[in-house]
């Protein structure tokens, strides 16, 4: 949900994102096939500018909403599914978790692309939830 309340993100299997005006009730935007399978993470800037999705298919994609551009694409950024999602209260950086049992660390911005640092073998188990 975006900060202000006004609208829902939601990622389906369907491999699609759509946004839903709160108050409106109805579909405003649907990112069709954004991913090649199921989206298990979403995570939303402080600002509501951009959005991140994660997906069975081990990819991170970062969308900027008021273009709706998928301005970065991170193919195999997991080993195993994303699982969970966030984005650094400063907007600069993606911190996501896997069923690989790794936390990684990425940039959102368009200028500095790539992974910047992987903890591995963090938990016995699957990250399911990042704070």
């Amino acid at each position: 949900m975006t900060s202000d309340g006004k609208y829902i993100i939601s990622g389906s299997d369907d491999c699609s994102i759509k946004i839903f005006a709160m108050f409106k009730w109805e579909n405003t935007y649907t990112f069709e096939n954004i991913h090649t399978d199921w989206i298990t993470a979403l995570a939303l800037s402080s600002n509501d500018k951009v959005l991140v999705s994660g997906s069975n298919d081990r990819s991170i994609k970062v969308i900027y909403l008021n273009s709706h551009e998928v301005a970065n694409h991170y193919s195999n950024a997991h080993d195993s599914p994303i699982s969970c999602l966030k984005i650094t209260p400063n907007n600069k950086f993606i911190v996501s978790g896997g069923l690989d049992r790794a936390i990684k660390i990425f940039s959102i911005s368009k200028k500095i692309k790539g992974l910047l640092h992987t903890f591995k073998d963090i938990h016995s188990g699957r990250d399911y939830e990042l704070r």
